[in-house]
């Protein structure tokens, strides 16, 4: 299972929720390299590891089942997809 990501783009601009993403916030909670009209990353073939959820499994949280881990990102985005009445991600 891949993580199916829809481009909400919430991810992206609300760095300023967390300040483990502080060095991507270009100081207004979204991400320096987030094309807002386009909803994309334009630097996504070479992201931080941070915004990567495979290679964040693979550095960080390989200790839980891969389908787990792809499985509570859904859950998380698509609670905040829920309470932001965004675009809900399909799995």
């Amino acid at each position: 299972m891949n993580f199916p990501c829809n481009q909400c783009g919430w991810c992206c601009q609300n760095l300023d929720k967390n300040k483990v993403y502080a060095a991507l916030d270009r100081g207004d909670g979204t991400c320096k390299w987030f094309d807002i009209a386009n909803k994309s990353c334009t630097i996504y073939e070479s992201r931080p590891t941070i915004c990567n959820i495979d290679a964040m499994h693979e550095s960080y949280f390989s200790d839980l089942d891969y389908d787990e881990y792809i499985a509570l990102n859904i859950s998380v985005c698509q609670s905040v997809q829920i309470e932001h009445q965004l675009p809900l991600i399909q799995i």
